[in-house]
């Protein structure tokens, strides 16, 4: 199969990975372009001393709740790009390799259910929970990124 074949939505390895690339990708936008900003507003909790004298209520200093919470979701993006970026670059260069479609589908489902569920115990502040839902998308990016060195090694 050619390149144009193998990163096309009829290839069935890469359109499942558009999928979940694009879902762990649109979680990390919309948390920190969406659920930021609106615990900031709720919690009268603003960058600046000019968000504060223009949006805040007189003498509001934020509800420290809200900055707590606000502090971990910031955290939570944070290690979205830290992950899901690599994850993104890497799976399109392991798209390019034709992998088993069973073993490809498996590691692009498992690495978003890693995201969604580490977001979720993060914001519980469950640990050793946050750890193990952290590591199997490392262990996904990981294995795919060392099939792509092996396929290039012996080409």
């Amino acid at each position: 199969m050619d390149a144009s074949a193998v990163l096309s939505f009829d290839n069935a390895v890469f359109a499942t990975f558009v999928f979940y690339a694009t879902l762990t990708l649109l979680k990390m936008t919309l948390t920190a372009n969406f659920a930021i900003p609106l615990h900031r507003v709720i919690g009268h909790v603003y960058l600046t001393p000019e968000d504060y004298s223009a949006f805040a209520p007189p003498n509001t200093k934020g509800d420290r709740g809200f900055i707590e919470r606000i502090d971990k979701l910031r955290r939570i993006v944070a290690n979205d790009m830290e992950n899901i970026i690599p994850f993104t670059i890497v799976g399109l260069f392991y798209v390019l390799l034709q992998p088993s479609a069973a073993v490809a589908v498996w590691h692009f489902r498992i690495f978003a259910a890693g995201r969604f569920l580490h977001s979720v115990v993060y914001m519980l502040s469950l640990q050793p929970a946050r750890f193990v839902c952290f590591l199997p998308g490392t262990l996904v990016t990981a294995s795919m990124g060392l099939q792509v060195l092996y396929g290039l090694a012996v080409m």
